[in-house]
């Protein structure tokens, strides 16, 4: 749902609720409709999945496993000449494998690279009025030992306090 959706959404929600203001249940209605605004706001602000599309494949394959079957009806075997078109039926049953869009929703993902190492996590050490550096944290070589970070602004900001770089992942 995009903002404007939203708005013309609650707008003929908002037109639709009585004026009175002295009875209770409007009260109430109105409560539980300005809740429900907030709730689908801050839905809105989260970052959208990436979602993979699904498409045919090419090539069939016995190993693959989803497939669609088919019923065609043959005039002569499509080998020719060979054992496989011996005893050949009146329809050919043939298959095409397709992909389903059972793919998991991949959310989108970025990890801090400084220098070689990624950020791996974060301490915050405080002693008093002293607050120690964030080049403390501590680090790894590994990508997938990395902090993925859900939010992008996140990432840039701690790749601007170690001077790293920010990478999707």
């Amino acid at each position: 749902m995009n903002k404007q959706e939203l708005i013309e959404r609650y707008k003929t929600k908002y037109a639709e609720e009585p004026k009175d203001w002295k009875h209770p249940s409007v009260n109430a209605s109105r409560q539980d409709l300005f809740a429900n605004f907030i709730r689908d706001l801050k839905q809105l602000d989260e970052p959208q999945a990436e979602k993979v599309e699904a498409h045919l494949a090419e090539h069939w394959n016995e190993d693959i496993g989803n497939v669609l079957w088919w019923d065609f009806p043959v005039e002569e075997p499509p080998y020719c000449g060979t054992p496989l078109d011996e005893h050949f039926p009146k329809y050919k049953t043939h298959f095409t494998t397709i992909d389903m869009p059972n793919e998991i929703e991949k959310p989108k993902r970025w990890i801090v690279k400084y220098i070689r190492p990624f950020v791996d996590e974060f301490r915050y050490y405080s002693i008093g009025d002293e607050i120690f550096d964030i080049t403390k944290s501590s680090w790894t070589s590994d990508k997938e030992d990395a902090y993925p970070f859900t939010e992008k602004e996140k990432a840039e900001a701690v790749a601007l306090l170690v001077d790293g770089s920010v990478e999707e992942v």
